[in-house]
């Protein structure tokens, strides 16, 4: 087997994707982007083995700029939202047990303590075999509107009261239009009114240059969808992302002028009709808030009942150094049972806001 770290500008990278299917967050240029904003390295795993190619993007984060231990200790971590690992035979689980526990050995000889990876609902592999500590665990279940079914079909998935905000809108003469880029800027004051108004964590917060570099970095993979009320106001608006056929809900926000009326319930409906009329397979609205039934993930199951579930791996490369790391924060620390908590690696929680799901 070949196995390898490289960088974002390695043609591996590219010519690993084409043979691979993927996702907007397999990109090099958004791993990158998530680089910036969770101050880590962009880098990817690569690895082939007779014939099969195995691509893992990873965000590289040093230990020492938040903890007291050796500069070169580190962590590494899937970049924000799906970014799964990507094998030629994902459902083999020979093949997937093979790429881990070499991902797991090249992580150990760079002295990486600990390993996050998340899955993606729509690209699932079989993990059935793990190396050695390692685990999979189940986090929730993400809401998928299937494009492929007719437009009769997707409406009458949609639930009652979803369609009756929508109907009424249409009264209203609300109208939708997409990427109109002069009205970026007012997509980000109504998104961070609301996360302002849901008391969101800090992390959802982004900055003026987060919403230029996303912009800049996704091009033509990223869209803009504004709900025009009928006095002319941006009532909701929202990012959506596509590739390979998947369109993603990425951020979005809905202005006070709505008062009670559903605008954000329009914008999704409004993009599965676009999203499926462009060729693609699926809108993927993600789940509730870190992946739980709450609220927002009801909110989405009115568009769809296709639930799919969404995991994380976790993995110690280094035990000795993770030993030697958590053990700072846990008593007696059990490693395996390490890997099933809430919160992982658990020598982070108290000094990293955990990326959302």
């Amino acid at each position: 087997m070949t196995t390898t770290f490289i960088r974002t500008d390695d043609s591996r990278w590219r010519t690993a994707l084409e043979r691979l299917t993927h996702d907007i967050y397999h990109l090099p240029e958004y791993v990158s982007l998530c680089a910036r904003y969770e101050h880590a390295e962009p880098l990817a795993f690569y690895a082939e083995l007779n014939g099969s190619v195995c691509l893992i993007p990873l965000l590289l984060k040093p230990l020492g700029a938040v903890l007291d231990v050796d500069s070169t200790w580190c962590d590494m971590t899937s970049p924000y939202g799906y970014a799964c690992p990507l094998y030629s035979h994902p459902h083999d689980p020979d093949e997937v047990l093979a790429f881990l526990s070499a991902l797991r050995d090249e992580a150990s000889k760079v002295n990486v303590c600990s390993i996050f990876l998340r899955s993606h609902p729509l690209l699932p592999a079989q993990y059935t075999q793990l190396p050695q500590l390692t685990a999979w665990v189940h986090a929730g279940e993400t809401i998928v509107v299937n494009l492929l079914v007719s437009e009769e079909e997707m409406w009458s998935n949609t639930r009652k009261g979803h369609k009756q905000d929508i109907q009424l809108l249409r009264k209203l003469n609300v109208s939708v239009v997409m990427d109109e880029w002069n009205l970026y800027d007012e997509f980000v004051r109504i998104y961070r009114e609301t996360m302002g108004r849901v008391h969101a964590k800090s992390y959802y917060i982004f900055s003026d240059d987060y919403f230029s570099d996303i912009r800049a970095s996704l091009s033509d993979n990223l869209h803009l969808c504004c709900v025009l009320l009928p006095d002319g106001h941006v009532g909701a608006a929202g990012l959506f992302t596509i590739a390979n056929g998947i369109c993603q809900y990425h951020l979005s926000g809905a202005s006070l002028d709505c008062g009670k009326l559903s605008a954000t319930k329009y914008m999704l409906h409004h993009m599965s009709l676009w999203a499926r009329q462009r060729g693609c397979s699926v809108l993927h609205l993600g789940g509730g808030v870190g992946a739980q039934h709450d609220s927002l993930f009801k909110f989405k199951e009115g568009f769809s009942r296709d639930a799919r579930p969404f995991g994380t791996c976790r993995m110690v490369p280094n035990e000795s150094l993770y030993g030697i790391v958590a053990g700072g924060t846990t008593h007696r620390l059990d490693i395996v049972e390490s890997l099933n908590f809430s919160f992982f690696p658990p020598y982070r929680k108290e000094v990293v806001v955990a990326a959302p799901i």
